[in-house]
């Protein structure tokens, strides 16, 4: 089986960024939401990869606290300090 990862391939960019999340630590920013949108931030949950033709690829799962999630894919989605 051959590895997922070789030596000799870059890592994707995506998963190098999934990397720096911690369940329930890390509060994310919706890049492209506006300003008075309530679910512009939130707490990170859990990493999803979609593999369906349907908006594929590696989005994060947020949640505001109160029991509301929401999905942003990796790549518009910045950690607030």
């Amino acid at each position: 089986m051959k590895d997922v990862l070789m030596s000799d391939e870059t890592p994707d960019p995506a998963l190098v960024a999934a990397s720096q999340f911690v369940f329930g630590k890390t509060r994310v920013r919706g890049v492209y939401a506006s300003h008075d949108n309530p679910q512009r931030e939130g707490i990170f949950v859990e990493i999803i990869r979609r593999r369906g033709k349907l908006n594929p690829g590696i989005h994060v799962r947020v949640t505001n606290g109160v029991g509301e999630f929401w999905e942003y894919p990796i790549e518009s989605v910045e950690i607030v300090a």
